[in-house]
């Protein structure tokens, strides 16, 4: 009796250092991963302010028209080889090259065609949209040109990311300084787009930057999900960053978060009470919007989304994010 008593409580001392190392290595391992958070990295678009239109006379020859996406160091890992997809749409008319709607497109950076939706000799191009890969390091430079126009021509023009590399966040190493920045246009891009307004004798529009989620986002009720926005930042002393996140269900509900670079650097993370911007009124649409200073310019903005829907139930959400407009 006494045997059998004795393995008794020398099993349940086993069972209670086994249950006391499991719970200890999960507290390790949970604030392990706060040291160390998970970002999400959303691939960014580029898209032209408004409408562009090509206005003309009947009869009148092709007019061309172009633009600029950015790129900054920090793209470079994150989107090397990847696919990106130019469009173009005519929002207020069929596509018609016959009447004179765009008919060439074309992408370049450091003077190498990238991609284009026809042949550049041809009259017109039936194609609204190419694709190519991104492998160079420079900035996407896009030529629109209109067929002989028959009064008055709108297209939009996207050009998308259709992903990212897998990168270790920080994406980048962090600067001392804004003009050391990855995350800042350098003095070479700068320069080149010069060269190439002084051949083609016009400006190139800076397109703006757009972040997307490509898919609906999930995140369960009281849990977070991060998100890396690496914003290619140019001369200016101050830009702004808005967030949206909006609910696709009847029971979702969030909080979002933004943090600059200034304010998460010191401890590593997006951190909610140092946000610089926040809604935490867990209503199924969120919109926040923060200043961009010049401190901020140095890494990535963060962007942290928690979930204050239905009691242990997923949060479902569409999110997207606008930034720097150069040309404003």
């Amino acid at each position: 009796m006494m045997k059998t008593f004795n393995r008794f409580v020398f099993l349940l001392a086993c069972l209670c250092l086994t249950r006391g190392y499991v719970v200890k290595q999960q507290e390790t391992q949970h604030e392990g991963q706060e040291d160390k958070p998970k970002y999400i990295s959303i691939p960014v678009m580029y898209a032209v302010d408004k409408t562009k239109t090509g206005a003309c006379t009947e009869g009148e020859p092709s007019k061309e028209q172009h633009f600029v996406a950015h790129m900054c160091a920090a793209n470079e890992k994150l989107y090397a080889n990847q696919k990106v997809t130019v469009s173009l749409n005519t929002p207020y008319a069929e596509w018609n090259p016959d009447v004179g709607d765009v008919v060439y497109s074309e992408a370049h950076s450091n003077g190498k065609l990238l991609g284009s939706n026809g042949d550049a000799d041809e009259e017109f191009s039936w194609q609204q949209s190419y694709t190519f890969v991104y492998d160079t390091t420079n900035d996407i430079f896009i030529s629109v040109r209109t067929g002989t126009c028959t009064g008055s021509l709108s297209y939009t023009l996207q050009l998308s990311f259709n992903g990212t590399n897998p990168v270790e966040f920080p994406a980048s190493p962090a600067a001392t300084s804004p003009k050391e920045s990855p995350f800042v246009r350098s003095k070479k891009s700068v320069m080149f787009q010069r060269v190439m307004e002084s051949i083609h004798q016009t400006e190139y529009q800076s397109l703006n930057q757009i972040f997307k989620l490509q898919k609906q986002g999930t995140v369960k009720t009281k849990e977070c999900d991060d998100y890396s926005l690496a914003y290619c930042f140019g001369e200016s002393p101050k830009y702004t960053v808005s967030v949206s996140v909006i609910a696709s269900d009847a029971s979702s509900g969030f909080g979002t978060y933004i943090c600059p670079y200034s304010s998460w650097q010191k401890y590593g993370r997006c951190i909610q009470s140092k946000a610089t911007a926040k809604d935490q009124s867990g209503s199924p649409a969120n919109f926040v919007a923060s200043d961009i200073n010049e401190d901020d310019k140095c890494g990535a903005v963060l962007t942290r989304v928690c979930g204050n829907g239905r009691f242990e139930s997923e949060n479902n959400f569409f999110m997207s994010s606008t930034g720097p407009k150069f040309d404003a």
